[in-house]
């Protein structure tokens, strides 16, 4: 079989034509960036719900995949990345995202023409997602001082109105500072005025060690912002929060008792 040689002119032909290629590369996303639009259905959402993002393009933009691709690289939900295939509305051709969020803030999305990896694409916009608290509006009843070296239970009450039914809180769901309620009771035992009001209240009792312990390495008179969450039958997220300021003075029972055992053994 005759061998195949390149002559010194098809050599000097190649690098040209890689030269080429990759300048058009990188002048093919100015080029682009006009050719696609992105619209949110609705910029601002409350926790939980689903929103759509939709992007455009337009009969000019090449598509070497038959996708866009969805990136969120900053906010709640940074990570996530997906592509999503187009379908032709008249000469336009449309990928539509949609998602949701378990937490409050502001989701950067960045959509991508022909995606071939991190920082290779031919065309590039960019949408925000704010995601706010759909809480139902609420009163708490709670100690505002946290002794952390007490070895019984912090108690708060969720108060019932005509406005909220407690009835509708999943109790398993609620957390203080990530931390679960040992255990719950639904009684009225709280009004506006302190006493008894007609609606029914929800009251939970939390282990204060474990508080104490979620909270971390805290001083004596420090103000700390605890956060009460949880879930209700709809959907929808209970959430709070308010200032307890700590108590870091003397030692737990237990701890005097295992001294004095100590001393006692010493003298022996």
């Amino acid at each position: 079989m005759k061998a195949i040689t390149f002559s010194k002119r098809g050599r000097r032909f190649v690098p040209i034509v890689l030269s080429l290629f990759f300048a058009l590369v990188l002048v093919t996303p100015a080029i682009l960036q006009a050719s696609m639009t992105v619209n949110v259905e609705n910029p601002t959402n409350p926790v939980g719900a689903n929103v759509s993002v939709t992007a455009t393009v337009t009969p000019d933009t090449f598509l070497w995949w038959p996708g866009l691709t969805f990136a969120i690289v900053d906010g709640p939900n940074a990570g996530i990345l997906e592509e999503v295939g187009t379908v032709y509305e008249g000469s336009n051709q449309v990928a539509t995202f949609t998602y949701t969020s378990n937490e409050t803030g502001t989701d950067t999305i960045e959509v991508y023409v022909n995606y071939m990896g991190s920082g290779w694409y031919d065309a590039k916009s960019i949408a925000t997602v704010e995601w706010i608290n759909n809480s139902p509006s609420f009163n708490l009843v709670v100690r505002h001082k946290l002794n952390v070296n007490s070895r019984g239970v912090l108690s708060i009450t969720v108060c019932g109105s005509s406005d909220f039914d407690v009835n509708s809180i999943d109790p398993n769901s609620v957390r203080l500072e990530g931390v679960p309620a040992v255990r719950h009771t639904f009684a009225d035992v709280e009004g506006p005025s302190g006493g008894t009001d007609g609606f029914g209240d929800l009251i939970l009792k939390f282990k204060t060690q474990e508080i104490a312990k979620a909270l971390g390495e805290v001083e004596d008179g420090e103000v700390r912002v605890l956060v009460l969450t949880g879930s209700l039958a709809s959907g929808k997220l209970l959430e709070a929060d308010f200032e307890m300021t700590i108590i870091k003075k003397g030692k737990p029972k237990k701890e005097k008792k295992e001294k004095k055992e100590k001393k006692e053994k010493k003298e022996k």
